[in-house]
């Protein structure tokens, strides 16, 4: 069984390397949505092993994103990946990783690797 990622926010350039590159580096299906509301509203009955949120979630403020997730009975408990935006006291005292904008792909790979207890 392979893990699964929700990847969301933008700029769609940054969301479509970002979930390129973890397809690559680990068995991870990622599934990728531009707005934060969209993605809300998906969530119900859905396996989520991690959440890679970008700053900018369109509708839905990033750090709004986190909120919802942390609160929900389902994800509460899911690792969140937090890139861009806020310092990084903000984003921890919700109990998200964060990385600041302009990370590099390996980095991210890094982290995530971190996050989900792999290899």
């Amino acid at each position: 069984m392979s893990l699964r990622a929700f990847l969301i926010g933008e700029p769609a350039s940054r969301r479509e390397a970002i979930a390129r590159g973890l397809d690559a580096a680990f068995d991870i299906d990622v599934e990728q949505e531009a707005d934060g509301l969209a993605a809300v509203r998906s969530l119900p009955g859905r396996r989520i092993d991690l959440f890679v949120i970008l700053a900018d979630a369109g509708s839905v403020a990033g750090l709004d994103l986190v909120r919802f997730v942390r609160e929900h009975a389902v994800h509460g408990r899911t690792p969140v990946l937090f890139m861009g935006g806020p310092s990084g006291a903000e984003v921890e005292s919700l109990g998200a990783a964060r990385l600041p904008e302009g990370t590099s792909l390996e980095q991210v790979r890094q982290r995530v690797q971190e996050l989900l207890g792999l290899g």
